[in-house]
């Protein structure tokens, strides 16, 4: 009953975080730390072992989230997000979600560029996306500093991050 029940939160909180999202573009930090508070406590329930495995995929959503805040690849409510995402998944899952919601980042600006501006502007898109990374930006054929760079993916990207993390955090569930 208990798993069940920890299933049907996380899609649900997921589902309110997607929502939430795609209106504003951001998460309120109450549903965030509501899930999280959610979470645990239904896996502090379910034994000690399953409690540290929550309490794991926190710390692996803390590291994914400070190395994105370093890098300046999301902003606080997507990293917020994650640390949800990692008290309903543990580390195994929280890491697929990061991967899957990189990729389809990624995509997203590839996409956003061919549809936007035509096919030849797609590696500038991704150039930009992987910018924050190497701390400087591709922006109109000149190299720009990082935050002229994730105005540029703001733009170009259809998805937003908060919305990749959603899903990737639905395929770490699956995967």
């Amino acid at each position: 009953m208990i798993p069940e029940l920890h299933a049907l939160s996380f899609l649900a909180f997921l589902l309110a975080a997607g929502w939430q999202d795609a209106r504003s573009r951001s998460v309120t930090p109450l549903l965030v730390y509501a899930g999280v508070a959610v979470s645990l406590s239904l896996r502090a329930i379910l034994g000690p072992e399953v409690h540290i495995q929550g309490l794991l995929g926190l710390l692996a959503g803390l590291a994914a989230a400070l190395v994105l805040l370093a890098v300046h690849a999301a902003r606080g409510s997507d990293l917020r997000l994650l640390l949800m995402v990692g008290a309903f998944l543990g580390a195994r899952g929280t890491l697929t979600a990061v991967l899957v919601a990189t990729g389809l980042m990624l995509a997203s600006a590839a996409l956003g560029a061919m549809l936007h501006r035509g096919p030849w502007r797609a590696t500038r898109a991704a150039r930009a996306l992987l910018a924050p990374y190497a701390g400087m930006g591709w922006s109109e054929g000149r190299v720009v500093l990082v935050g002229a760079a994730e105005a540029a993916v703001e733009r170009a990207a259809p998805v937003s991050p908060g919305m990749a993390i959603v899903a990737g955090a639905v395929a770490g569930w699956i995967l």
